[in-house]
């Protein structure tokens, strides 16, 4: 089979691009594919995202897309436009490896044009192999970190009877919340917390902060954070913030949304990710989510080891599933940028600004 990768031009290709998405991605978008289209293409304060189609060159069909949304990245202390490459899709009749590889290779060759300097996004094991054959590096690999919260459930895996799994998930939510509230307690009286449908100007202060105190920082002030969570069509998320008591300033926050008793944080930012703000936020996230009957808190991370650190001291596990991490640096980056980009140890990225 021989195909054509052409850019999309929304006013002919609309209901094609509708279609991939919705066979790709039927369960997420299904009956919000308007409000999506809008959201990603009309919404973003940083510019609409950038798609190319594949067309079948025997039938003029098109048989697969892929975008790149537009994001900040301030690199040691410059701001470059990075792109965030989201929904691929190709028609499963004909997935093969040509259409996706044609795909790729067009949109590394088209995306300088369109004002990207870099993109950066995570691969899972069916794509990495396309997106290494086309240019991109592999940086590291994005894991998935999971924090039991309510025993009764984690022991219902392994304890056949119910009422000794009811009577020892007690005993053992009870050490959970012991061991989280024993962190958090010596220096509890200096912060309170809030939770927010949206974000408000603490959270440009709090971005201006901290921006610069990180070799890598993607956008988050509050006009993005704002499009990015709050107007996201598909899904429900809210802002959990540990705030200064005395005078309320915003020292860190958290982004999360709640799927039945899982809840996961797609982004975690402070003025800087090892702090015991963010320890202490993400603690009491945690008694707040028990007290809620949730039955584990999950995220997704990328970057440096001593962020995980701090996780495992907090009670969070590795989970097996993981993706790869891609990067594909523009010709024209300087070369410290280009060093700074490929080392994990300069980033803090999570799922939120992996994927949309």
């Amino acid at each position: 089979m021989t195909c054509t990768v052409i850019p999309l031009r929304m006013a002919d290709h609309r209901e094609d691009l509708i279609r991939l998405w919705t066979n790709f991605n039927n369960l997420r978008i299904a009956g919000k594919e308007g409000e999506r289209l809008s959201w990603f293409y009309d919404q973003n304060p940083l510019g609409p995202a950038k798609t190319w189609l594949v067309v079948d060159d025997n039938d003029n069909r098109i048989i697969g897309c892929g975008s790149i949304f537009p994001t900040n990245k301030h690199v040691n202390g410059r701001l470059l436009k990075a792109g965030v490459p989201s929904e691929f899709a190709v028609e499963s009749t004909r997935r093969t490896a040509g259409p996706a590889v044609a795909l790729q290779r067009a949109l590394l060759a088209g995306y300088p044009s369109e004002g990207f300097e870099f993109l950066i996004g995570a691969a899972n094991h069916k794509s990495l192999p396309v997106c290494l054959r086309v240019g991109y590096r592999s940086i590291g690999t994005a894991t998935r970190w999971v924090k039991p919260l309510q025993g009764e459930y984690w022991l219902s895996r392994y304890l056949k009877s119910p009422f000794l799994t009811k009577a020892a998930g007690f005993l053992v939510t009870c050490a959970f919340a012991l061991l989280d509230r024993r962190h958090f307690t010596e220096r509890g009286s200096v912060w309170s917390c809030e939770d927010l449908e949206k974000v408000d100007e603490r959270f440009d202060d709090l971005w201006n902060r901290g921006k610069h105190l990180c070799r890598i920082a993607g956008e988050r002030n509050a006009r993005y954070l704002n499009w990015r969570y709050t107007a996201c069509p598909e899904r429900k998320y809210r802002f959990y913030v540990l705030l200064d008591r005395d005078d309320q300033r915003l020292l860190a926050y958290l982004a999360y949304s709640i799927n039945g008793q899982e809840v996961t944080v797609a982004d975690v930012f402070g003025e800087t990710p090892q702090s015991t703000a963010i320890d202490a936020l993400l603690l009491r996230f945690s008694d707040r989510m028990r007290a809620e009957g949730r039955h584990s808190l999950a995220l997704t991370y990328f970057g440096n080891t001593v962020f995980e650190k701090h996780l495992q001291r907090l009670g969070f596990f590795r989970r097996e599933k993981s993706q790869t991490v891609v990067l594909h640096a523009g010709s024209a980056l300087p070369e410290d940028i280009r060093t700074t980009l490929s080392s994990a140890d300069h980033w803090c990225l999570f799922s939120g600004e992996m994927d949309v």
